[in-house]
């Protein structure tokens, strides 16, 4: 049959994602062939973000044309933050306590950022992670990690002596296919014993 064009494509429903978030899971583009396998991969990848609870794409014939269709998005948003509480008991390290929150479409940016807690008797652990999953347009992602971790050996009765560990971790990943990437990891940690 005849080809067909995309005219626009229209997002609404994104009250706090921006466009460029979901523009950029897109594979089918303004001014190019209209193709529907393109489209279901789009609405696919969009989807997989993780940020919305109902993704529906329509393409209306654009009005005074023939050769022209708009793709129209229509979006719910839903909570993509996270909120973690854990207790715990053990022999050895008495009441085990952690607290994690994770925001993985931080300010609308489609950025994860986590904080996490954990503190037990001989035991303190502060952890910072961020997550940018297009450092570039082809969707090359970088993440850091920052740890502080304190141990306290004398409360376990096996030595006596106090560690801080430092670790700043930093890794990009690389996207091989559509639903599959490999990371790459680079860290350094410092350790001080008392």
């Amino acid at each position: 049959g005849k080809r067909v064009y995309v005219r626009h494509m229209n997002i609404a429903g994104n009250t706090t994602t921006r466009d460029e978030v979901i523009r950029r899971e897109f594979r089918q583009f303004e001014s190019s062939w209209y193709d529907s396998n393109k489209i279901k991969l789009s609405r696919d990848r969009v989807d997989r973000l993780g940020y919305f609870k109902d993704v529906t794409i329509d393409t209306p014939e654009a009005q005074g044309t023939s050769d022209q269709v708009d793709v129209n998005v229509t979006l719910e948003e839903q909570n993509s933050g996270q909120f973690q509480f854990g207790l715990g008991y053990s022999q050895v390290e008495g009441l085990i306590t952690s607290v994690g929150v994770t925001q993985n479409n931080f300010f609308g940016s489609g950025d994860r950022i986590s904080v996490t807690a954990v503190q037990s008797l001989d035991i303190k652990q502060y952890e910072l992670s961020y997550f940018e999953p297009y450092l570039t347009d082809d969707g090359i992602g970088i993440g850091y990690d920052i740890k502080h971790t304190e141990l306290d050996s004398s409360e376990q009765n096996i030595a006596s002596y106090l560690s801080n560990t430092d670790a700043f971790d930093m890794y990009l990943g690389f996207p091989i296919t559509e639903a599959d990437t490999i990371n790459t990891q680079l860290g350094v940690s410092k350790t001080g014993i008392l």
